[in-house]
């Protein structure tokens, strides 16, 4: 099996995930750090601490973003069996064990949850068993599957990748919609939540970002919405409305409307309705645009 680690300016903590993995109970596996052009010295600082063949070190060009980190790792792993670990995260001696238990019970997917630092726990709250993609789809917890463990093989993987910076949700429901999906509710990893992490450090508004981000999340919608409205609309007017701002942005205001029109619908709090009524207004892309540099001059102001 692969344990995919991205990287960036993490070699004070990597130690930590890396001795993780290497701590397993089952021993059958590579570890992949796709270094996303650090500058803290993450190669010569991992060259000298470990000789374990295991290991392998791949740094991309340029920041890339984690995303991008783990696709590559995707593409360089060997294993037939995928797991992604940040690299401020830890796994718990047994997960991988678990984790293979499970796959070898004809399931393309195992997932399971992490101890936050306090204490609690990470994703589904539910017994030991099958997941249906529908609960795994419209689960209340659906954006903390990045923060909980995942072991997938790598033919219901396919040729699903990472699209987007911080919605790793939909890579997971993707994969999730191919395969048989198993769940063990015993927490596997551990959850650390640090500032300069590469999934949880704020970011400062970009609007190229933004609209890439909102296409991803508008093309989750075509393919899943009608079963998000049917099990969880407040979920789907969520979404739709994050959708609509991208797309509005990105001056496509037929779709935009749309999702504003359905996050309306679907979940009519004043804040989705009064964006409902400004998409239809003739100028909102260009007001659109104004108020989100507006938002990013805040933000500059506030470092």
């Amino acid at each position: 099996m692969s344990v995919i680690i991205p990287s960036y300016n993490r070699k004070t903590l990597l130690s930590r995930a890396i001795g993780s993995v290497l701590a397993q109970t089952e021993q059958d596996f590579e570890i992949i750090v796709v270094d996303d052009a650090s500058t803290d010295g993450t190669k010569e600082w991992l060259k000298e601490m470990y000789t374990d063949e295991r290991i392998r070190y791949e740094r991309l060009s340029h920041n890339s973003g984690v995303h991008i980190a783990r696709n590559h790792g995707l593409e360089l792993a060997r294993g037939e069996s995928i797991v992604f670990l940040d690299s401020d995260d830890e796994l718990l001696p047994s997960a991988l064990e678990r984790g293979m238990q499970a796959l070898r019970r004809d399931f393309g997917m195992c997932i399971a949850p992490f101890r936050r630092d306090d204490g609690s726990l990470t994703g589904f709250d539910r017994q030991e068993g099958e997941l249906p993609f529908i609960d795994f789809l419209c689960e209340n917890g659906m954006r903390d599957t990045k923060n909980s463990f995942a072991m997938m093989r790598r033919e219901a993987i396919g040729d699903v990748r990472y699209l987007s910076r911080n919605l790793d949700f939909i890579f997971f429901r993707r994969v999730g919609a191919r395969t048989r999906i198993y769940f063990l509710p015993e927490p596997l990893g551990l959850y650390h939540k640090s500032g300069g992490s590469m999934t949880k450090a704020r970011k400062a508004p970009d609007l190229g970002l933004s609209i890439t981000r909102a296409r991803v999340l508008a093309d989750f919608l075509d393919e899943f919405g009608r079963l998000l409205i049917a099990n969880r609309p407040l979920m789907y007017g969520f979404y739709a409305y994050g959708a609509s701002v991208g797309l509005l942005l990105a001056g496509d205001t037929r779709r935009a409307r749309t999702f504003a029109r359905e996050a309306a619908q679907q979940q009519p709090r004043p804040k989705y309705v009064v964006w409902s009524l400004f998409s239809h207004l003739p100028f909102s892309p260009t007001l659109a645009r104004l108020g989100f540099s507006i938002k990013k001059v805040l933000y500059a102001s506030s470092l």
